[in-house]
C-alpha cells in the first residue's frame, strides 16, 4: 500500500511557536484532503516551521516576499 508524507513550512515571519503551529496546520490541512480523497490512505505529518527555506529571504521588498511565498509550501511525498 502506498503512504504519503506530508511536510509542512513556513517563512521566517513570525516567532518559532506560531511558525511551527502554522507549518503544523498546513500540513494537517492536506492531510485532510487527501485522506478525504482516498478513504483509507496511510498519511503522516510533519512541520518544520521556518528551519528549512528553500530561498533566501534577503534583497529588494519584492525579492523578500518572492522568497517568502517560496517558503510557505507544504511538500508531498508517495512511497510504496
Amino acid at each position: 500500500m502506498t503512504e504519503v508524507h506530508v511536510v509542512g513550512h513556513t517563512d521566517s515571519v513570525g516567532d518559532d511557536a506560531d511558525n511551527e503551529a502554522l507549518s503544523l496546520d498546513r500540513a494537517t490541512a492536506v492531510q485532510t484532503f487527501l485522506v478525504a480523497q482516498v478513504a483509507g490512505l496511510p498519511v503522516t505529518v510533519e512541520w518544520r516551521g521556518e528551519t528549512q527555506p528553500v530561498a533566501v529571504e534577503e534583497g529588494l521588498p519584492e525579492q523578500v516576499e518572492a522568497a517568502r511565498a517560496l517558503n510557505r509550501r507544504v511538500e508531498v511525498a508517495a512511497t510504496r
